[in-house]
């Protein structure tokens, strides 16, 4: 048996650590992560495409790994330009230059070569572009791995042997990467591991109200806001940072920082937050940091406010919900108001303008946010928007009894696998638990059932009729009819016989007119849970 003086404890940073796991010999830290730069190694694996996009990126990798002594070996395994296939290599030589990312490709290129005797890429075009474009010495550039070749796990073997021999036992983890290159997070030049959190303070603007809050990430300085009419001002949560936690978790365990506030959390909040939420996800992804919450609670529950409502944007989930909690025969769970809230595609436009007719019509109260949080955060959509529709109504909290969450389907596929990947709909069941408090709670809108059965219930329902729109392009004034989720929407209406229902909101001529062409793209959706009844009743 070895014992602890036989053990030779080798840290190795990379730019994408989840994709190891450690041995009992060495470990695997974030690049950038290790302010002591002690790594005996340096391994980076690169995207698909070094664009013009990528050029902080590019600059931040040179300075981490110039941050190391020289001595400490570094290895790129896995680089990649992507062009159009149709474009001859001349053209990219002419067209598809930018000076300051070659400049910085060239750089990270001969830092890391100063330690290592050759760079892995992915495929011929980007040996081509680093030899004939960027002037490296063809035999410093190997082809590691390249998807329309069947040797190319060999080919990895051999470079791995010959630059870094301790990952010769994850050759496998190399290869997944290669296969679907990802980094899940990479540390900008000035990363700092503590994300401060200030005091939230309110700021007129017009006739509207404004919750703010500073922070200061990696040395810069943000202002976070979210915005309301003046009249829901005394409900805003002015002393507690609760909104803002919301979304400040997904930011924090996606990019490395731990939170330290001036102003304190529910304890509610704080426990299910630390106690289940984080445990959970980071216990389903290894990729997501555990960050340290360094913040005061505040025993004090937050009243219960008067209003039960549901978010309205006019997709088929949220005309569902709506219709549902309004005929409710559970009195104390009936609908009294409708929420529109800046999540994805903006602070005002036709989703908001379609929001307020359905709620004149269905006489219910309008209640409206807009926020900087898209902006500011940058969190991507499917993966974190459970927490950023939310986030507005939480500013709201005291405003609120309950809030019906308008869920995708039922709960049958939940999920914690590699949730910093997938939507928030395969865990939000979880979160419906986690954002709920003692006067407050946050309940599934159609958690119990299909797509396609919304929709049969949704057909004879008149706002349905009048403003449904499943757009990816929402603000346009009707459906496109041409995109994926009109597609899926119009294919389950002609499998229920109410297409010309619902003539105000698509083109339904133009979709009977390439019926045939339709069902061919049905076709290709046999394994779309959303789809699949409807590929059963018309294509088995």
């Amino acid at each position: 048996m070895k014992n602890d003086k036989d053990k030779c404890e080798l840290i190795i940073a990379t730019n994408a650590p989840e994709y190891f796991n450690d041995h009992e010999n060495y470990k695997f830290i974030a690049l950038g992560a290790d302010s002591d730069q002690k790594a005996s190694y340096v391994v980076l694996m690169l995207q698909t495409n070094w664009n013009v996009k990528s050029v902080e990126q590019i600059e931040a990798l040179t300075h981490h790994v110039s941050a190391y002594p020289k001595h400490t070996p570094a290895v790129i395994i896995g680089a990649e330009f992507q062009f159009p296939t149709s474009v001859s290599f001349e053209k990219i030589i002419t067209s598809y230059r930018n000076v300051r990312r070659d400049n910085a490709v060239a750089e990270l290129c001969n830092t890391v070569l100063t330690r290592s005797d050759a760079i892995g890429v992915r495929g011929s075009v980007t040996k081509d572009y680093l030899v004939r474009v960027l002037n490296f010495a063809p035999e410093k550039i190997e082809v590691v791995y390249d998807s329309k070749e069947l040797n190319s796990k060999e080919k990895l073997i051999e470079f791995v042997n010959k630059n870094i021999p301790v990952l010769k036992r994850h050759v496998n983890d190399v290869l997944r990467f290669q296969k679907k290159p990802k980094v899940f997070k990479e540390y900008p030049v000035n990363f700092d591991k503590n994300l401060e959190v200030g005091k939230p303070f309110l700021e007129r603007n017009g006739d509207a109200i404004r919750l703010c809050i500073n922070i200061t990430v990696n040395n810069k300085r943000k202002c976070l806001w979210v915005e309301t009419d003046k009249q829901y001002a005394d409900f805003l949560t002015v002393d507690r940072i609760d909104p803002f936690l919301l979304v400040l978790i997904p930011f924090a365990m996606r990019n490395g920082h731990d939170i330290v506030s001036q102003s304190p959390v529910s304890d509610r909040l704080m426990y299910n937050v630390q106690e289940v939420l984080i445990p959970n996800l980071c216990a389903g992804d290894r990729r997501l940091h555990y960050p340290n919450l360094c913040i005061d609670t505040c025993g004090s529950a937050l009243p219960s406010g008067k209003l039960i409502a549901t978010g309205m944007s006019c997709g088929i989930d949220s005309f569902y919900s709506a219709m549902e909690a309004l005929s409710t025969s559970l009195s104390t769970h009936k609908l009294n108001a409708l929420y529109c809230g800046n999540y994805l595609y903006g602070n005002e436009g036709l989703i908001f303008e379609r929001a307020r007719h359905v709620t004149k019509q269905l006489d219910l109260r309008f209640v409206s946010t807009s926020t900087n949080i898209n902006q500011e955060l940058g969190l991507p959509h499917i993966e974190t928007h459970f927490y950023k529709t939310l986030f507005g109504v939480i500013a709201l909290r005291q405003l609120f009894k309950m809030y019906y969450y308008s869920s995708a389907g039922n709960f049958t596929g939940f999920s914690l696998e590699r949730n910093g990947s997938n939507d928030t709909a395969l865990y939000e069941l979880l979160l419906l638990y986690v954002f709920s408090d003692e006067n407050f709670q946050i309940l599934s809108g159609g958690g119990g059932i299909t797509r396609v059965e919304k929709t049969r219930r949704l057909v004879d329902f008149a706002p349905a009729q009048r403003y449904l729109n499943v757009c990816v392009y929402p603000n346009n004034v009707k459906n496109c009819g041409k995109c994926g989720k009109c597609l899926r929407t119009l294919l389950t209406l002609d499998m229920l016989g109410a297409l010309d229902k619902f003539n105000n909101v698509f083109d339904i001529s133009e979709y009977k007119d390439n019926r045939e062409e339709h069902m061919r793209y049905l076709k290709g959706r046999a394994d779309d849970y959303m789809l699949r009844e409807v590929y059963e009743h018309f294509l088995v």
